[in-house]
């Protein structure tokens, strides 16, 4: 197998590029990338000078991981009459979200045709879930060997037995997220308990002061961190908040906060329709199901500390391995050259 190159769009989120991108990077793979900042981490080349240097450079296979990057990668591979072979690593499905954000039937329509389009023509094809892997086949009625490979944590560590009651909530405040049912939840296990704490970790720091005076609420420290020191900062609580609507979007995804909990020993408390990670939590009860009724989460939260104990940290940290870096990046589409002729 020879060298990979990876393609980043310019909008592509720094965060996502440094936790998702990076790390499959081996040493003679190469980034095709207008991130300018990351020349240090790996070797960066633009788009033109990649399809100048691409044989040179040994590479025979290019990773997408969105439809307008894989349409351009296409193209430029078909006016350059080059070999190489297209990866494209659904991570989401865009015309879902556009419908989502209730935009115009034909823009819904177009990302529906390009996406399809991508998967349909992809030299080999990915998922971030077996929920979106199934929701592939039926949405473009097309049959494919894709392979699964969710976000990841760079590493996964084996957490302290003693299990308290400091929890944490890292993310935006968007409707989507649910802060402030977070808020709310966490106001009644106040009542019921005052030995609770709350972490928001956020960028919006004001804001989610602006929401937190409005509730009244006590034992919450607001913060904001680099990416790059979140997982330490993780390991030292014991239950984190992931709270979705019951959606499609949701069903087919695999947050990287949610890997980075469990692979930092944080418990989830969370809701049971996040991609495949909540369902195999809970199943192997290493989870807290989310209820709006504070009793009830309080219940289990007392349950699952009485209960921790050396065997169920082994069954988590075993179980976080398979949603860290260190553990499975060899299973990665961009690994898997051999697989290329994968059309049923």
């Amino acid at each position: 197998m020879k060298n990979c190159a990876f393609y980043t769009h310019q909008y592509l989120n720094r965060n996502i590029v440094d936790s998702q991108v990076i790390p499959l990077l081996k040493e003679n793979d190469i980034l095709i990338s207008n991130h300018t900042e990351l020349s240090h981490c790996h070797k960066v080349l633009g788009l033109w000078r990649f399809l100048l240097n691409y044989k040179r450079l040994g590479i025979d296979r290019v990773y997408t991981r969105d439809c307008q990057s894989f349409i351009k990668i296409f193209v430029l591979r078909l006016l350059s009459l080059s070999k190489f072979k297209i990866i494209y690593d659904f991570r989401a499905l865009l015309f879902i979200e556009e419908e989502f954000k209730n935009k115009n039937k034909i823009k819904v329509f177009s990302s529906w045709c390009l996406e399809c389009f991508g998967y349909k023509h992809a030299d080999l094809v990915g998922a971030v879930s077996y929920n979106l892997a199934k929701e592939l086949k039926s949405r473009f009625n097309l049959q494919r060997n894709i392979i699964v490979f969710p976000c990841c944590a760079k590493k996964n560590i084996r957490r302290e037995l003693e299990l308290g009651k400091r929890l944490l909530y890292v993310g935006g405040l968007s409707l989507w997220q649910n802060f402030e049912a977070i808020l709310e939840i966490y106001k009644q296990l106040r009542v019921i308990d005052a030995g609770y704490s709350l972490t928001v970790v956020t960028k919006d720091q004001e804001a989610a002061k602006c929401f937190i005076k409005a509730k009244e609420l006590e034992g919450i420290e607001v913060m904001s961190v680099p990416h790059s020191d979140m997982f330490d900062l993780m390991c030292k609580f014991d239950f984190g908040f992931i709270v979705r609507d019951e959606h499609l979007l949701n069903k087919v995804s695999s947050p990287i906060k949610l890997a980075e909990y469990v692979c930092a020993g944080v418990i989830p408390i969370l809701t049971d329709n996040i991609g495949d990670l909540s369902r195999e939590l809970l199943n192997k009860k290493l989870a807290v199901l989310y209820s709006k009724d504070a009793n009830e989460v309080n219940q289990k939260v007392v349950q699952f500390i009485g209960d921790f104990n050396e065997k169920k940290s082994n069954e988590l940290y075993e179980f976080s391995k398979n949603y860290s870096w260190e553990n499975i990046k060899k299973q990665h589409v961009s690994c898997n050259s051999h697989l290329y002729t994968d059309v049923k």
